[in-house]
């Protein structure tokens, strides 16, 4: 058998595959990083938000016990979460009275704050109660958990890289 050559229909079969598996990467390679949340049970993606080093988020609700507002800040630290503050209003049952991680705590006229916690969250697992009206703010994006997730489940939030094909399956289904 002496030397095959090329068609012109087998080069533009080849042309078409390898653009279609450059389509099939692009869709399924995780690319895009930032913040998730996803239900611990299901793993199903709940809400993605593009972030890095150094943004910032909140978690706010309604203490279990005392019944009165806290608010949780974290920053990003590579692909590591990192609780940098605490604020509530008033002490009570499992609320600090002094800071155990090292934080510093500040006592003002409308608000108590424990500061440069800085303690690294390795699984940040959040149960959506019913009466906690858990809010969740990054950017411009603030929302109740519970409009994305049902009520008495847990979430997990997470930073990491997701794909164009989740990016996609979260918006549209």
């Amino acid at each position: 058998m002496a030397g095959r050559t090329c068609t012109a229909s087998h080069a533009t079969f080849v042309k078409i595959l390898a653009v279609s598996v450059f389509l099939v990467a692009l869709l399924l390679f995780p690319v895009f990083k930032g913040i998730t949340i996803t239900d611990y049970k299901t793993g199903k993606l709940l809400y993605f938000n593009s972030a890095d080093t150094g943004d910032r988020f909140s978690v706010r609700y309604i203490h279990s016990v005392n019944k009165s507002p806290v608010e949780d800040f974290f920053r990003i630290d590579d692909d590591t979460i990192i609780i940098e503050r605490s604020v509530f209003t008033a002490f009570g049952a499992g609320v600090p009275a002094s800071p155990d991680d090292g934080g510093i705590l500040n006592v003002y006229n409308d608000r108590i704050e424990v500061t440069e916690i800085n303690r690294r969250i390795d699984d940040f697992l959040l149960f959506i109660g019913v009466t906690a009206e858990h809010r969740f703010k990054i950017d411009q994006d603030e929302f109740l958990l519970r409009d994305i997730s049902s009520v008495q489940r847990s979430l997990r939030i997470v930073v990491k890289r997701i794909s164009l094909l989740d990016i996609i399956k979260l918006r549209y289904y």
